[in-house]
């Protein structure tokens, strides 16, 4: 099995893929190991590997941070990144380190063009091992990052966010919370779509995201196609709203049960605040996609009326886990959507 992951260089890149950016192969071991105590190695698909930049441009020497996320059943003791390229001297520090489970930890790398080696798009093999004793590495997993010939252009500012981003109020009745979108409101809503993908491009199975409001609520509605929806148990949207503009904001998880948490994150911290929101969640499925409507109450965002033309920024993540293992998102890039630079932006209309 091979995944394919893109990075799109900046938040304004929701339209285009360009064909410079880094693109990350996560690779299984080749090796057969046939002992359950090696089954560490069975599980290079639980590793999330994120670039600090999503351009790499090495005209004589480049440095920055590789990240690494651990989703492992288990730690690593002692885990060491290696890389190898035809273009470039490379120094990673550390040398090695201890990963525990789902710790998220940072190699720097330092990239020296070689002599006689002109810049421009050239790839780097890396490998997380677990070192022995000998220094010696076992693979874990692998990846491929190719630097890029020049920085692409930035796309023009109408493809910085989905076009429909005004949020209009309800006209009729509020919908009845039942996973059906099947109301009339729904059809006046704001849509948030052409969701892109971990993998690159736009994601295969889209999300259609809806909005609107009323003096006390916001009503959001969302249509998951799946072409497998047989395995989507467990699978989950995520919903991050910022009413203020800046780095404090609220977060929705909801899976295909219709079970939901939330958040409330300021800088960083993150705070579970599941016993102070009254909202009313639903879900419902198909042949051919999954279905979830919520009203949610404004005080619950310390939000006491919302204005004409007020704006907020907002982002919609959709995570496919039991199926492909897909994440897509409405705005930013697989780097930052779950923060607020990646957040796109909305305005409410009276």
């Amino acid at each position: 099995m091979k995944k394919h992951i893109v990075l799109i260089g900046t938040k304004y890149q929701k339209q285009t893929i360009n064909p410079w950016l880094i693109t990350m192969f996560l690779l299984l071991p080749t090796l057969a190991f046939s002992h359950l105590c090696n089954d560490v190695y069975r599980q290079s698909n639980k590793w999330i590997i994120e670039p600090e930049v999503s351009n790499i441009i090495v005209k004589d020497t480049f440095s920055f941070k590789i990240f690494l996320t651990n989703n492992m059943d288990r730690g690593l003791a002692k885990g060491g990144l290696e890389a190898e390229s035809n273009a470039y001297d490379i120094t990673i520090k550390p040398y090695s380190m201890e990963i525990k489970r789902f710790a998220k930890v940072s190699f720097d790398v330092t990239l020296k063009l070689k002599k006689g080696v002109n810049p421009g798009a050239h790839d780097i093999t890396f490998k997380l091992v677990g070192r022995g004793e000998e220094g010696a590495g076992r693979e874990v997993v692998s990846f491929c990052l190719t630097t890029a010939a020049s920085l692409p252009p930035p796309p023009p500012p109408s493809t910085t966010f989905t076009s429909n981003c005004n949020v209009k109020p309800i006209k009729t009745s509020v919908p009845n919370i039942d996973g059906k979108l099947d109301e009339e409101c729904w059809k006046e809503t704001a849509i948030f779509t052409n969701f892109y993908s971990n993998k690159g491009g736009k994601s295969k199975n889209q999300t259609v995201v809806l909005l609107t409001y009323d003096e006390k609520n916001l009503y959001i509605g969302a249509i998951c196609t799946e072409e497998m929806i047989e395995k989507i148990k467990g699978d989950k949207l995520n919903i991050l709203i910022s009413p203020n503009l800046d780095n404090k904001f609220y977060k929705i998880e909801i899976d295909t049960s219709g079970k939901s948490k939330f958040y409330k994150i300021s800088n960083g911290d993150k705070e579970e605040i599941n016993s102070s929101i009254n909202s009313s969640i639903s879900v419902d499925t198909d042949k051919k996609a999954w279905f979830m409507e919520m009203s949610l109450p404004l005080n619950s965002l310390s939000i006491d009326k919302i204005k004409d033309k007020e704006k907020w920024r907002l982002n919609i993540i959709r995570f496919r886990f039991k199926v492909d293992g897909d994440i897509s998102f409405w705005s930013g890039n697989f780097s930052n959507a779950d923060t607020p630079n990646g957040f796109g932006e909305i305005q409410f209309i009276q």
